[in-house]
């Protein structure tokens, strides 16, 4: 049974202007924010939108917003991440006193029915078609899971798209049969390729698809570390996630659609760790750079005004460069030749290296922290000190802070590899979230 508005801000109350709730999910190009529970939901939307050519584009396009309705009482389902505003340059909200029914422009071209919206001869650059498809969105017990603004009486808000559904609902899952897709999007049985192998992939896949492709895909990502969830065969909110953060890691355009280049990327052997290879200076400068909005960090410490308080970049800066500095001023132990272990009195003894001592200055490092790993803490301490980043727990806790401690955690287990792929990883969950408000 559909909800009014008014039983959907009581129904997803815990939602309500709590951006810290929310999830960050694929949207077409765009990310946007939505209550967790409507996460398929949403992407299900997408997938009919993308499914009839239309293009969402990324500077009109949004979800939640902490605001009233527009010209009524209480406050919008943006305010529960409920309800998303697609291209509203082309779908403008507009009084309807006449309860008129909305007016679709009969051009072929996106384009076109956008400027027909532009001279006032149609309501939005949608079509019927497309629309149709959205109402079509069912859960798994038979409900409609949108309600569109162009079908209201005394207004017309064609580019608002919103939740009539409860979480109970939508526990019951999308019915994936009732998404339209494009033929790029459904999962299409071709020869199966080796693991390793850098085949040719005639079809993309994205949210909705299902078969043995995508079983394929989870694979692959389960084995480079990208966690998938079940390796079942369908590609959900979990699956999305997982490319997403892999083609950020590969610099890939983070969409969460497994096109052509990201199928190869994945399939593609992986790479050797050598001279070549990531060198943790370099990491760990990665990292700051990315907690700090991309800004390029150098070798030269940043003059500081005593007069004032420092910036947090500035003391990430100074901290990193002490670090190094002393890394760099330490004698490299001789090949073969035995070493004092630091803390470990007179003795003479060689210490028995794990590769990732050796990769990270021998014997210096023994009895001790990775070297990431120390310089992770620091940076969690001082980016919670100075209100950069919160906690990864509780009431402060913010998506910097929790990544960061999972970070951490994550270098005292694993090998060498694993440990550049989750630096990589969380690099890129890092740069594809905006920036956070805590």
């Amino acid at each position: 049974m559909a909800e009014t508005t008014v039983q959907q801000r009581e129904i997803w109350k815990q939602y309500e202007c709590n951006p810290t709730a929310m999830t960050l999910i694929g949207f077409g190009p765009r990310q946007i924010r939505v209550a967790p529970p409507a996460a398929d939901a949403f992407q299900a939307l997408a997938s009919v939108l993308l499914s009839h050519g239309y293009d969402i584009r990324v500077g009109d396009t949004d979800s939640y917003n902490c605001r009233a309705i527009k010209g009524g009482t209480g406050r919008s389902l943006h305010s529960y991440g409920i309800a998303v505003d697609v291209n509203w340059d082309t779908n403008p909200f507009k009084l309807t006193p006449d309860h008129r029914s909305v007016e679709f422009s009969d051009k072929k071209t996106q384009d076109a029915r956008a400027q027909d919206v532009k001279l006032g001869n149609a309501d939005t650059d949608m079509t019927p078609d497309m629309i149709d498809d959205v109402r079509a969105i069912s859960t798994n017990n038979k409900q409609q899971v949108f309600r569109w603004g162009g079908d209201w009486g005394d207004r017309k808000d064609t580019m608002h798209f919103e939740l009539e559904v409860t979480p109970a609902d939508l526990q019951s899952g999308i019915d994936w049969d009732t998404v339209k897709q494009s033929h790029a999007g459904k999962a299409v049985e071709v020869q199966q390729q080796p693991a390793t192998s850098a085949a040719s992939v005639s079809d993309q896949l994205t949210i909705g698809a299902r078969g043995d492709n995508v079983k394929r895909l989870q694979t692959a990502l389960a084995q480079l570390g990208f966690a998938v969830g079940d390796v079942d065969g369908i590609y959900g909110n979990q699956t999305a996630s997982a490319v997403r953060l892999f083609q950020a890691s590969r610099g890939l355009p983070p969409t969460g659609t497994a096109d052509d280049a990201t199928q190869r990327a994945i399939t593609a052997p992986a790479p050797q760790t050598g001279d070549t290879a990531m060198q943790p200076d370099d990491v760990v400068r990665a990292l700051i750079a990315a907690l700090l909005g991309n800004q390029p960090i150098t070798s030269t410490p940043p003059a500081i005004n005593p007069a004032t308080t420092p910036s947090a970049q500035n003391i990430l800066q100074l901290v990193l460069n002490a670090l190094v500095a002393k890394k760099s001023a330490a004698t490299p132990p001789s090949a073969g030749q035995p070493q004092p272990v630091a803390g470990a009195g007179t003795s003479t003894t060689p210490a028995v290296l794990s590769p990732i001592d050796q990769w990270l200055g021998g014997n210096s490092m023994v009895g001790y922290k990775t070297a990431l790993a120390v310089i992770a803490y620091a940076i969690l301490s001082i980016l919670q000190g100075v209100g950069v980043a919160g906690t990864a727990t509780g009431t402060n806790a913010t998506t910097t802070g929790q990544i960061l401690t999972t970070l951490i955690g994550a270098f005292g287990g694993l090998g060498l590899t694993a440990k550049i792929d989750r630096v990589v990883q969380a690099l890129g969950l890092i740069a594809s979230k905006p920036p956070s408000s805590s």
